[in-house]
């Protein structure tokens, strides 16, 4: 039985376990800023991003690794540290430095925390103000009029002197920082410099670490530079359902699930399955989705060849003998040609698609009908089979793919007045 039935109330987990990539401009120096000299001379137009990922509920983040492919840093031009009271890791800045000169902007990686007792938060979520800008900020030894941080441009969003995108948390809630493993070297705080590569240095913490808001948005670097920045991460993270999972940015190993939200910039591609120039592993939309798939075979030499067909490439789906299908259900390999079109009865979609484990399929149905939801390689074998009961209105279903290998598959759904078909991927 691959096939669970869920009518009524939250999805559950969703296996793609990183629902997205988000890039913060934290801030954008000034010469007001400039004029500072305990933090280091912060470069005048120098920008600090926030890298968060937004996990899916209940997923926690176990560990920043290396080995085998090693993650990046990279800008354009040197990353800058805060040489006076900067720190490696986000988790490592006292309290009582926040609002020191520019320390809130010193570059660092982090598994949430963006000091000893602050949890990093978009600043558009920030619900308790700023401790770090304007005339909270002291101005390095040498105080400065009006303090410092208390530039704004469109690209901010939200003024530091509104929101600083930290909120403290019950001290039960934080972990102990002193079990995180720092493996190897430190990261930035040794030297400037415009490329950080490693093959060698991770962050771990086994306890795993979650946002501290609903919508479990995490924090897990911040990089000041004057020029433009482009990173892959790994991680490894703790399911819901308790399972480990390492996630990469690039060529996964046969044990790694691709993710594209741990890669910046991001490459955009067609991100609708139903067409042709479909990109699993695009994070966002290009429009370049151009050619709608039609299923069927595309050899004009087959007994069914369809001249509006345009998928797959190959020809598994063409029939040259209908008394010999090599053993395959001639009625599904080969469709008869007069085979009567039905009307449109049920839509369906999968998510997420592609997918590492299992997928949701989402309908909307105007019958009450028995039905059958086969998956097909593209070798025209059926892999799956399960009988259902489709209800007038809307019905969400789980479809559970843990023995199929990774690849492209057929969806179909097929009743007595409903035939759908779509492209499933599996990573």
């Amino acid at each position: 039985m691959f096939l669970a039935a869920v009518l009524a109330g939250e999805f559950g987990y969703s296996q793609n376990a990183i629902e997205n990539l988000i890039m913060e401009t934290y801030y954008v120096s000034d010469s007001n800023d400039a004029t500072d000299e305990d933090g280091g001379f912060l470069p005048e137009g120098s920008v600090t991003y926030r890298v968060f990922l937004d996990l899916a509920p209940g997923v926690k983040l176990r560990e920043i690794f290396s080995a085998p492919n090693g993650w990046t840093i990279r800008s354009s031009e040197l990353i800058w540290n805060n040489e006076d009271r900067g720190e490696s890791l986000g988790m490592n800045i006292p309290d009582n430095r926040l609002d020191d000169n520019t320390v809130a902007l010193d570059s660092y990686i982090t598994m949430g925390a963006a000091s000893e007792l602050h949890f990093g938060i978009p600043k558009n979520m920030d619900p308790d103000g700023s401790i770090i800008g304007g005339e909270n900020n002291d101005g390095g030894s040498e105080s400065i009029e009006g303090g410092l941080l208390i530039n704004f441009v469109p690209e901010m969003e939200v003024a530091l002197t509104e929101a600083d995108g930290l909120i403290e948390v019950d001290e039960s809630l934080i972990p102990d920082f002193s079990s995180f493993i720092l493996l190897n070297e430190v990261f930035f705080n040794e030297t400037n410099d415009s490329v950080f590569t490693s093959l060698v240095n991770g962050l771990q913490f086994t306890e795993g670490v979650s946002g501290v808001t609903d919508e479990n948005i995490l924090l897990i670097a911040q990089i000041t530079t004057l020029g433009e920045i482009e990173f892959n991460f790994n991680v490894e993270l703790e399911l819901a359902n308790g399972n480990v999972v390492e996630y990469v940015g690039f060529d996964p190993a046969v044990d790694q699930v691709l993710s594209p939200f741990l890669s910046f910039p991001p490459e955009c591609g067609c991100t609708d399955p139903d067409f042709l120039e479909y990109d699993p592993a695009a994070p966002c939309d290009d429009g370049s989705c151009e050619t709608l798939i039609v299923f069927g075979c595309t050899d004009p030499d087959a007994c069914n060849y369809d001249p509006e067909a345009n998928f797959p490439e190959t020809n598994v789906f063409c029939c040259y003998g209908i008394d010999d299908c090599n053993g395959l259900d001639w009625t599904v390999i080969c469709p008869t040609l007069d085979l009567d079109e039905y009307p449109l009865s049920v839509d369906f979609k999968l998510y997420p698609n592609p997918t590492s484990q299992n997928v949701w399929l989402e309908m909307y149905a105007t019958v009450n009908q028995p039905a059958e939801v086969m998956i097909y390689d593209l070798q025209g074998r059926l892999v799956l089979r399960d009988k259902l009961f489709i209800t007038h209105g809307e019905q969400r279903l789980q479809l559970q793919l843990e023995a199929l290998p990774r690849g492209t598959f057929l969806v179909r759904l097929l009743g007595e007045s409903i035939e759908k078909s779509t492209i499933l991927v599996k990573n």
